[in-house]
């Protein structure tokens, strides 16, 4: 049995990575928008992780990136055409994609208020496939 294997070729990104437009769209602040850049040392990712109120008093007062880079990832909501285009061009097979409202799909089917968050996945799946 000599079958040949194609191999995928393939890429992921979280939204915290990618999306930006933190405050376009309806989307709101997540966790991710609410935690601070940090210089690395040996406790820095404990550090980001430990979010008290304080921390996101103080996020949710900075109305710009300020010093919360994943506010502004690598700004794919005002890229989403290059970025589809690019993907073809590397020839990506596959691509996984995390989106910052995909923890309430459960809530979005109940038709919750938090729709919103879906806008900028639904804006990139549409594009991604028109270009198939």
């Amino acid at each position: 049995m000599n079958k040949k294997r194609k191999i995928l070729w393939g890429g992921a990104t979280a939204s915290s990575q990618y999306e930006g437009g933190y405050n376009l769209g309806g989307k709101g602040l997540d966790t991710q928008d609410c935690r601070p850049y940090l210089k690395r040392t040996s406790n820095a990712t404990t550090s980001t992780r430990l979010l008290t109120q304080d921390i996101i008093d103080e996020a949710k007062s900075c109305k710009e990136v300020g010093n919360y880079p994943f506010r502004q990832g690598s700004d794919g909501y005002h890229h989403i055409d290059e970025d589809i285009q690019l993907l073809k061009e590397l020839g990506i097979d596959i691509y996984r994609f995390l989106s910052a409202g995909q923890d309430c799909i459960h809530m979005v089917m109940k038709k919750c208020q938090m729709k919103k968050e879906y806008v900028f996945m639904t804006i990139f799946l549409k594009r991604f496939i028109k270009q198939e």
